[in-house]
């Protein structure tokens, strides 16, 4: 049994067969809607076939995984709004499974891996709890420890148990450096802005780069837009002159932004809107920056502050 709990209960199954799914993930649904709540299970249709068959209730909410978990933002947004929605339709929990797909990029599983941590801040007042399946199958190695790293509470067998080895969001993001990116010692285009005139150009001049290596459009465009929002910020926030790099490559884009700033004190600063409405005039850029590309990391250093902004086109 789950124990009674107002917030976020974030829960992990590690498994190694579809029989082991099944004896946690249905138990734990039927314990769900016995309780007067809302069953969801957010998986690839292999998955959501098993368990609808299994279950056989007609409550239980099927939602595809793909749409929801194409960048880690888009998905803290969209259970966000999940549960917005279901306290307004005076829903007194949910009781989500979902799958976890960290994708085939491995320079995107730690981008997955932050996301999975934050969602223990970002949630924690929602009365929602969760099975993450982690199929062990088909996983890496990396994205299992990343797993045991961000979840409070384990399924064992037919018990919970408490995580040994979950760090809180902090510690999480303070224990995952960012990447050291080989792409960085090949050669870029270079920069340096001292206000907002030269951004204008300077996004003319990444639009040409981007169309000269044969990158997709809609990518290049979605990326100008996220380096712009994140150049504007070390110009208005930061302290200039602002250093700017960018890789160009018909399958990856690149950038780095740089002042003498300190920076954003928050790690996870940007995975949720300030504003989650829209109606603040300002303090969204990050936000969109990260809804924008497939990968934000931050770092400060004796030399100032960066961000490095990444994006692979389909």
């Amino acid at each position: 049994m789950t124990p009674a709990h107002e917030g976020l209960v974030h829960n992990a199954l590690i498994h190694t067969a579809d029989e082991q799914l099944l004896a946690a993930a249905v138990p734990f649904l039927r314990e769900g809607l016995a309780s007067g709540g809302a069953a969801v299970a957010v998986c690839n249709e292999q998955q959501c076939g098993l368990l609808s068959e299994a279950l056989d209730d007609d409550r239980l909410q099927l939602l595809p995984g793909g749409g929801q978990y194409r960048r880690s933002t888009m998905a803290l947004d969209g259970y966000r709004r999940m549960m917005e929605d279901a306290l307004e339709e005076g829903v007194s929990r949910v009781w989500l499974v979902s799958d976890t797909d960290f994708g085939q990029n491995p320079l995107l599983w730690q981008e997955w891996a932050r996301y999975e941590a934050y969602v223990n801040r970002a949630l924690a007042a929602f009365p929602l709890t969760t099975l993450c399946l982690y199929d062990a199958r088909r996983l890496p190695d990396e994205a299992i420890r990343y797993g045991r790293m961000t979840h409070p509470r384990l399924r064992s067998g037919a018990t919970w148990e408490t995580n040994r080895d979950y760090l809180d969001p902090d510690a999480f993001a303070r224990a995952m450096p960012p990447a050291d990116e080989q792409i960085e010692a090949t050669p870029s285009m270079r920069a340096v802005l001292h206000d907002r005139m030269a951004l204008s150009q300077l996004r003319e001049d990444f639009r040409r780069a981007m169309h000269s290596v044969g990158a997709d459009p809609d990518a290049s465009e979605e990326f100008i837009a996220a380096f712009s929002e994140v150049a504007a910020n070390a110009l208005v926030h930061g302290l200039p002159p602002v250093w700017v790099r960018l890789w160009a490559q018909p399958q990856r884009l690149a950038c780095t932004v740089s002042d003498h700033g300190s920076g954003f004190a928050d790690d996870f600063a940007g995975y949720l809107p300030e504003d989650p409405y829209g109606l603040a005039a300002s303090g969204r850029g990050l936000w969109l920056a990260r809804m924008l590309c497939d990968r934000v990391e931050m770092w400060s250093d004796p030399a100032g502050f960066t961000v490095r902004l990444s994006t692979w086109p389909d």
